[in-house]
C-alpha cells in the first residue's frame, strides 16, 4: 500500500513493505559475511535484538520510515530465495526497525492475532540520499582501513554501482589516477592479496609484481618466504630487476653482480626500436612485458609516439634519453 508524506516540506511516496516477504537484509538473510562479500553488509546486523523494542513494534508498529535501495541480485547466489525476484528491495537504513517488526510479527502470529503481520513503512532513497549514504559510508571506511585490498574491493564496488572513477575520487578524497591504482591491486594473485591483508607484503611492494603473471608473482614470493626474505620494496625490485635481466639474456639468469650493473641503464629511441624489431621476429625469448614495447612502436595501443613508447618504457624501469 502506498502512501503520500511530506518529509523537509518535499511530497514523498512511501509504501508499507512485509519485514519477511519484500525487504532483504544483507548479513542476515543472505550468505554474505562480511562489507568485502557485499556493499550493503553492515556490521550491526550482527547485534542482538532488544525485546523491549519487539514488543513496542508490536503495540505501535515501525514509526520511523526505512530506506532502501533496490539491486538486481539474481547473479548472486549467495542470496538464496532472493535471487528469483531479481531485483530486490536491500535495507539500507533501519535495519535493526525491520529485526523489530520481523519479532512483533511472530509474536502476532503465535497468539493468532488477525492483523499478524506488522508491516514497514519503507521507501527507495533517492540519488542525493544514496550520494550522502555513500560518502558517509566511505568515511568510516577509509578511517577503519582494514587492509588496501578491502578497500579496493570497496571501490570496485562503487563502479559497478555505476558510479564514475571522478565521483569515487572524490568519495574517498583521493586523485583518479590514485584511486585506479588501489583498484588494480584486485589484478594481483590470491597469494599476494592474502600477504597484502596480513601486512606481510606492503602495497607499494605488491604493484612492483604487477608486471609478472600469477604464476610468476607466486613462485617468487614463495622463493622468498622459503628464505625468510622480507617481503620489502627493495627486495622485491630485486625480483623484479632479475625478472627482467632473465628476459633480457634469452632466459638465462645471470650472476647477482651483473645485475647491479643494468641499473640505470639508459637507452636511446633508436635502440628501442632496433630492440623491437628483434623482438618482432622472434630472434630472442622475451617476457609478455617486452611485448608492451613492440605494440606502442607498432601503434597498437592508446598511447602511440614517442611519449606512448616513454610512458611504457618507465612503467617497466628503463629510463630514456
Amino acid at each position: 500500500m502506498a502512501k503520500t508524506l511530506y518529509e523537509d516540506r518535499k511530497l514523498i511516496k512511501t509504501y508499507d513493505l512485509h519485514p519477511f516477504e519484500d525487504l532483504c537484509v544483507v548479513g542476515l538473510d543472505t550468505k554474505h559475511k562480511s562489507r568485502t562479500d557485499h556493499f550493503y553488509w553492515d556490521p550491526r546486523v550482527l547485534l542482538a535484538v532488544d525485546p523491549l523494542k519487539i514488543e513496542n513494534a508490536d503495540q505501535c508498529g515501525i514509526v520511523q520510515t526505512v530506506l532502501y535501495k533496490r539491486v538486481d541480485v539474481s547473479s548472486d547466489e549467495r542470496f538464496g530465495k532472493w535471487c528469483a525476484k531479481g531485483k530486490v528491495a536491500l535495507v539500507t537504513e533501519g535495519r535493526q526497525r525491520v529485526r523489530w517488526a520481523r519479532g512483533a510479527t511472530l509474536l502476532r502470529q503465535e497468539r493468532g492475532d488477525e492483523h499478524d503481520v506488522v508491516f514497514v513503512n519503507s521507501r527507495e532513497m533517492t540519488g542525493t540520499e544514496l550520494q550522502n549514504w555513500i560518502r558517509s559510508r566511505a568515511a568510516n571506511v577509509v578511517r577503519e582501513a582494514s587492509d588496501p585490498i578491502s578497500l579496493a574491493y570497496e571501490m570496485l564496488e562503487l563502479r559497478g554501482m555505476g558510479l564514475a572513477d571522478e565521483t569515487i575520487a572524490s568519495t574517498y578524497a583521493l586523485k583518479i589516477p590514485d584511486i585506479q591504482d588501489q583498484m588494480r591491486l584486485l589484478d594481483l594473485s590470491p597469494k599476494s592479496q592474502d600477504l597484502i591483508r596480513t601486512k606481510r607484503l606492503s602495497e607499494t611492494g605488491a604493484k612492483l609484481l604487477r608486471e609478472m603473471t600469477h604464476v610468476e608473482q607466486d613462485a617468487e614470493l614463495d622463493k622468498m618466504l622459503e628464505a625468510g626474505t622480507k617481503l620489502t620494496v627493495e627486495n622485491v625490485r630485486a625480483v623484479q630487476r632479475t625478472s627482467k635481466v632473465r628476459a633480457a639474456g634469452k632466459g638465462k639468469a645471470r650472476p647477482a653482480g651483473d645485475d647491479e650493473d643494468l641499473v640505470g641503464v639508459k637507452l636511446t629511441l633508436k635502440q628501442i626500436h632496433k630492440l623491437a624489431v628483434v623482438v618482432g621476429k622472434g630472434e630472442i625469448e622475451t617476457e609478455p612485458f617486452l611485448g608492451k614495447i613492440l605494440n606502442v612502436l607498432c601503434g597498437k595501443t592508446a598511447g602511440k609516439g614517442i611519449k606512448g613508447m616513454t610512458k611504457v618504457l618507465r612503467e617497466i624501469g628503463v629510463e630514456v634519453e
